[in-house]
């Protein structure tokens, strides 16, 4: 644990400037390469892996340290850096906004697939919620 500590409050004191992203590196975007490049769809694995355990989780407290722990493992694993493409080139993001891309990507996924999975009966009772929202 000593060791992650020291690598995070290196990786968010320091922002360099990176010419060519790695491919384990995950873009941050919503462009074609970002989508298709191998470290976000690594990363798109990883939070499905995750997926489970995060639908699992009981209360918000559960979640936060579940976020965490995942972030910390993909930062962790095989020398991955979560990059943003500034106007001087790709700098490393701090580890706040690793942690708030990796609760939104869960967030999502479990929303991308809780619908298919949900129960006829269930689906009506929140099609009929979602329609008295709007009365």
């Amino acid at each position: 644990e000593e060791k992650s500590a020291v690598a995070k409050k290196k990786r968010s004191t320091t922002t360099p400037t990176i010419i060519v992203p790695r491919a384990n590196d995950i873009l941050l975007g919503k462009n074609k390469n970002a989508f298709q490049h191998p470290g976000n769809q690594r990363y798109r694995h990883k939070i499905a892996m995750h997926l489970p355990r995060f639908k699992a989780c009981i209360d918000r407290l559960d979640k936060i340290i579940l976020v965490k722990k995942v972030a910390e493992d993909i930062l962790d694993h095989g020398r991955v850096r979560f990059l943003t493409c500034e106007k001087e080139g790709w700098v490393e993001v701090p580890f706040s906004t690793v942690r708030n891309k990796v609760a939104h990507a869960l967030r999502d996924a479990r929303r991308q697939f809780q619908f298919p999975t949900m129960s006829p009966l269930k689906e009506e009772e929140q099609q009929q919620q979602q329609s008295s929202q709007w009365l």
